[in-house]
């Protein structure tokens, strides 16, 4: 059964648990993900790692970060369009990754659609790392082709992820349960709905 986040309008959002690990990995760190709808600005999308001293070697924009200690968000706004999802991976260096498109195999770079790249706020601490994004209002609307202003009761789909294919203890962990070892797995997402 496929989960569901109350996405808050102008105040934090409650943790969303990314708690199901894969088979083929080991059990990793305890990481959530929140996230809220700034009325007129956007999507403001927070990810979480209880994790010290985060393994992270790439600093190529839109690189492999999903091979370091990396979390990440896929989301999409307007799922009635069927158009598909952005996918934002971002390791502790603030590196990040973002597409958009239906599936793994026809995804844009959003920069190659003529919208800034997201840039991460990234914060480590001692026993956790954190990084922030917002997507703006007008990025959205860009790469949906449509109103991006949400009202109360709107329904998105996405889930949350958290990563790292290289090192010592690999690990692969969602959200909402994804039924093979591939995040980019939309029929897995689960309902983020805004409310007021």
């Amino acid at each position: 059964m496929a989960n569901l986040y109350v996405v808050h309008v102008n105040r934090e959002g409650e943790k969303a648990p990314i708690s199901h690990f894969r088979q083929e990995g080991v059990i990793g760190p305890e990481s959530f993900a929140q996230v809220q709808y700034v009325e007129n600005e956007g999507l403001k999308i927070t990810l979480t790692c209880y994790e010290k001293n985060p393994y992270a070697i790439r600093t190529e924009e839109n690189g492999a970060v999903c091979c370091d200690s990396c979390m990440e968000a896929f989301i999409d706004c307007q799922p009635e369009t069927g158009k598909g999802y952005f996918n934002l991976e971002v390791n502790s260096l603030g590196v990040v990754h973002c597409a958009f498109g239906p599936g793994r195999h026809d995804r844009v770079f959003l920069k190659d659609m003529g919208v800034p790249h997201p840039v991460a706020d990234v914060k480590i601490c001692e026993d956790h790392w954190t990084y922030t994004v917002m997507m703006p209002i007008s990025t959205l609307e860009k790469i949906y082709g449509c109103d991006c202003h949400f009202a109360p009761g709107h329904e998105m789909k996405g889930n949350f992820y958290k990563c790292i294919e290289d090192g010592s203890a690999p690990h692969w962990a969602a959200w909402n349960a994804v039924s093979r070892l591939d995040f980019h797995a939309p029929h897995d997402f689960g309902t983020l709905k805004i409310e007021g």
